[in-house]
């Protein structure tokens, strides 16, 4: 029977060490959501296809009661220090924006360290939202910031943010440059506070409409048809294998 593995994560040791010890065989295919996880996966993948995540354009892009508030930012996701949170908050705090933060808290130390000294009344942490509130929020802000310090596989929340039509400022970290391209937001040119505060002042100028339309390239539709034909082609051989047996 064939199977399809779809890679959300890095190449991790566990994952790994067991294609180390042994060879996939045909049976087996596998894909990921990004051309940057690919690149990192291919040295035991070489045949690692891509398909980008898609999300529910409808949903994230209609926001009846949105109405953009002047001076304002949001950052959602895990509160983790792979996320770089702190770096939002000074990020929008050089800006002079008022930063809304949602999402749960995964790591209570760094959390307790970096996060909740930092918080005041130009950063606000909301708890863990559901979409409508998250949609709400997001949509209703100047800018998204996406800030992770690890080379993120994909990043949902930045689509999301983008599919309301907020513009994204984005550290240059795993998969972020391909998905804001040009018009989707601006890219960090390094690692850093000062440089993330760069890209937010960028990303306030750019254009809304034209964030919405770059999100659009990643629907939930073309994402499943891209899936619906590799599926094909892995069953393909098969089903022909099955008729001459």
């Amino acid at each position: 029977m064939a199977v399809l593995h779809i890679l959300h994560t890095p190449p991790l040791p566990r994952i790994t060490s067991l294609l180390d010890k042994q060879k996939t065989d045909e049976r087996h295919r596998f894909a990921t959501v990004s051309a940057v996880n690919a690149r990192a996966w291919r040295r035991w993948l070489p045949q690692l296809e891509i398909i980008p995540n898609g999300i529910n354009m409808e949903f994230w892009g209609n926001q009846p009661h949105a109405e953009v508030s002047a001076g304002t930012a949001a950052w959602t996701g895990r509160i983790t220090p792979e996320k770089g949170t702190h770096l939002a908050i000074a990020a929008a705090r050089a800006n002079n924006l008022r930063l809304a933060m949602a999402g749960p808290i995964q790591d209570w130390e760094y959390f307790n360290e970096l996060i909740a000294p930092s918080l005041a009344e130009d950063a606000r942490y909301l708890g863990h939202l559901p979409q409508e509130e998250l949609r709400q929020l997001i949509g209703s802000s100047e800018v998204f910031i996406s800030s992770p310090l690890w080379e993120e596989p994909f990043g949902l929340t930045t689509l999301e943010a983008m599919a309301c039509g907020t513009p994204v400022a984005a550290l240059p970290a795993g998969a972020m440059a391909e998905l804001i391209g040009t018009t989707g937001g601006a890219l960090a040119t390094a690692r850093t506070a000062t440089a993330l505060g760069h890209a937010v002042a960028r990303a306030l100028a750019m254009d809304r409409q034209k964030v919405r339309e770059r999100a659009a390239g990643f629907s939930r539709e073309l994402m499943i048809e891209a899936y619906e034909s590799l599926l094909a082609q892995i069953a393909s051989p098969l089903a022909l294998r099955g008729r001459e047996s």
